[in-house]
């Protein structure tokens, strides 16, 4: 395809009034297409960030336009179905339909001043307790639960005595010391089942054909529709995991 052949210019970092820079970088180069990256603030959500293009939508398809008019086509970056950390979907109450790596059963009850949570079932081959908090450990697996509608995060544990330790509730620690209030769900009874949440590339994933896959794709496709844009790259899909997740997605989005 003739539409393929063309380089892409990946403008990261770009807003509105530098976007004439931006241009005039990538007018030399003979780009075929202006490849819009991180307007966003949170992925998943994929509010516009505001320090960037202040009248949020309008100023982007403002800047589409401005693309259009310099001879370029407009595409645009996602991480696909990644929701990350401070979404809506997840502060301070958590969205049910997220992919869980494997699912656990409650030993004993578990309440708000516990700080240690016991498992009937032996520990998941890849369980892992470092929380991707660096780019160092991006695609870890992440050390945290989702007990009913709240997040609960582990420091440590004990595979033998099928326990999780450092016990965190009430606050959502992501990179360095950035947190977020969490929805505390109280005291949960023994037999409860606790869900170790997929997690890699800094996100969680909606369960495929969920309602939290549908408002993920809408705001996507509200964005891509409505400044024209001719390009989407699905940057992280496979951090989905399962094929069907991944091609349920893409799927979706290019219907739309």
């Amino acid at each position: 395809s003739t539409l393929n052949r063309g380089s892409y210019f990946f403008a990261t970092g770009m807003d509105l009034p530098s976007l004439d820079d931006w241009i005039d970088m990538a007018e030399p180069g003979g780009f075929d297409l202006f490849h819009f990256h991180v307007w966003w603030k949170l992925y998943g959500s994929y509010e516009v960030d505001l320090q960037s293009f202040p009248n949020g939508t309008d100023d982007l398809k403002a800047a589409a336009r401005r693309v259009r008019d310099a001879g370029f086509r407009v595409g645009t970056h996602t991480l696909s179905a990644c929701i990350e950390w401070g979404s809506k979907c997840l502060m301070p109450v958590c969205d049910t339909n997220l992919i869980d790596n494997c699912v656990y059963t409650l030993a004993r009850p578990f309440g708000p001043g516990d700080t240690e949570l016991y498992v009937e079932e032996p520990f998941w081959k890849d369980q892992a307790t470092v929380f991707a908090g660096s780019m160092g450990v991006y695609k870890s697996k992440g050390n945290t639960f989702r007990i009913g509608n709240e997040l609960v995060q582990y420091w440590s544990a004990d595979r033998d005595a099928r326990k999780f330790t450092g016990i965190r509730r009430g606050v959502f620690r992501a990179f360095g010391d950035k947190t977020y209030p969490v929805t505390v769900g109280g005291t949960y009874p023994a037999g409860t089942k606790v869900h170790y949440l997929r997690s890699c590339y800094a996100s969680f994933y909606p369960v495929p054909d969920s309602p939290l896959m549908d408002k993920v794709i809408a705001r996507i496709d509200d964005v891509f529709n409505s400044c024209g844009m001719a390009e989407i790259y699905f940057d992280g899909s496979e951090g989905m995991g399962e094929r069907y997740a991944v091609d349920r997605m893409r799927e979706r989005i290019f219907g739309s």
